[in-house]
């Protein structure tokens, strides 16, 4: 499974991850990773949607999904509002990840689709959730 390379490398300082030109070791990664994944805790549902820019808090949301056995669905996100609701819908996500620079338009999205479904949206940079 993909999460054991990430496992097996957890201490490493080779670099796993190039981004923007900074260099983020196997440790630095396997440590954002168990941050985030402390941090979303349980969830309800198989499916957690990943809606963000490819980035290292990306990389964190790709792989802690893997960690909590779910499946990724992603999003991209320059989808339309209709698009999104489309795949909120198909795929029955029960949480998403994202960043502070698409967490007000994703939400609201959520929060038009939720009104009779239960989902959650969660704020996610570099391994932190909230108000990051």
């Amino acid at each position: 499974m993909i999460k054991d390379i990430l496992i097996n490398r957890r201490e490493s300082k080779r670099t796993a991850v190039v981004y923007k030109g900074y260099k983020y070791t196997y440790r630095d990664v396997y440590n954002k990773v168990e941050n985030c994944v402390k941090q979303i805790g349980s969830v309800y549902g198989n499916n957690i949607g990943i809606f963000m820019q490819n980035s290292i808090e990306y990389v964190v949301g790709y792989f802690a999904i893997t960690f909590l056995d779910k499946v990724i669905v992603p999003i991209e996100v320059d989808s339309k509002e209709r698009q999104i609701i489309s795949t909120l819908e198909y795929c029955e996500i029960s949480l998403i990840l994202t960043n502070n620079q698409n967490f007000e338009y994703i939400e609201r999205i959520v929060k038009l689709y939720s009104k009779s479904r239960r989902h959650r949206t969660t704020r996610h940079a570099a391994g932190v959730k909230g108000d990051a």
